[in-house]
């Protein structure tokens, strides 16, 4: 029974193993806040970057930021990928229109590994989970954590996509549970249009809004622009990103 068992496992991971996640078009973590349910497929290297300007306001205050976010994504097996993203940027903080302080900062170094549980088509579900380490806070080398499940159904011109699971900044910090609702239209094979809402279930009454344009010249290439603001409390942010993602494989050459 225990070496029945044992087989049937083992066959059970090669079979999943060998079903093809390589899509013929890239399929990029961005742009937007989503992520992709898609991984990059096995000997595969992806590369994806973001300029992003951000400028926040409140009573007498207002930050201005400009930030680089890099992400690289390597495919281990079909459906399993390790990536390691990480912003730097610069912040500016006024006081009226008096600059009160200046410095430049890494945000969100991750490490991460995602893997895709379920391949599915329109109403069945793509299902990935994504586990990260983290240095979430800004100034701060203190290791967090999260752990996300990413959904994502497509159409034939149309996708839904979603991303909830669980963060943690660090020891001494408490749990946040993010969310994304995506809805992508496809306007031809190589022009695509989003509109999303995001933000965190534990603070559900400020929520974030964007959406954009991505563009796929060439299979390896991605070009995207985007913009959304985040809305409730004292506190109002909007932001703009421009972005480019590259594949580079090498699966031919064996």
């Amino acid at each position: 029974m225990i070496k029945n068992l044992t087989l049937f496992l083992l066959a059970t991971f090669f079979i999943f193993n060998s079903w093809s996640q390589f899509q013929e078009k890239i399929t990029a973590n961005r742009p937007g806040q989503i992520i992709s349910a898609y991984t990059v497929g096995k000997q595969t290297f992806q590369i994806e970057n973001g300029i992003n300007y951000t400028q926040s306001t409140w009573t007498g205050f207002k930050t201005v930021s400009f930030s680089d976010g890099l992400t690289l994504r390597l495919g281990l097996l079909e459906r399993l990928e390790a990536n390691v993203s990480l912003t730097p940027g610069n912040t500016n903080t006024f006081l009226g229109s008096t600059k009160s302080s200046s410095g430049f900062r890494l945000w969100n170094l991750q490490v991460a590994a995602k893997y895709n549980v379920v391949q599915g088509k329109g109403w069945i579900p793509h299902i990935a989970i994504r586990a990260a380490m983290t240095t979430r806070t800004p100034g701060s080398w203190q290791i967090g954590s999260n752990f996300l499940l990413v959904t994502c159904n497509t159409f034939d011109w149309f996708s839904v996509s979603t991303k909830t699971g669980v963060s943690f900044a660090g020891a001494k910090s408490g749990a946040t549970f993010p969310y994304t609702l995506n809805l992508g239209f496809a306007v031809s094979e190589s022009v695509n249009l989003f509109a999303e809402v995001f933000g965190n279930f534990d603070n559900i009454n400020r929520p974030g809004f964007d959406g954009g344009i991505y563009v796929l010249p060439f299979d390896n290439f991605q070009l995207d622009l985007f913009g959304g603001y985040i809305t409730g409390g004292a506190v109002r942010t909007w932001f703009a990103e421009l972005g480019i993602s590259y594949r580079i494989d090498w699966r031919g050459n064996n």
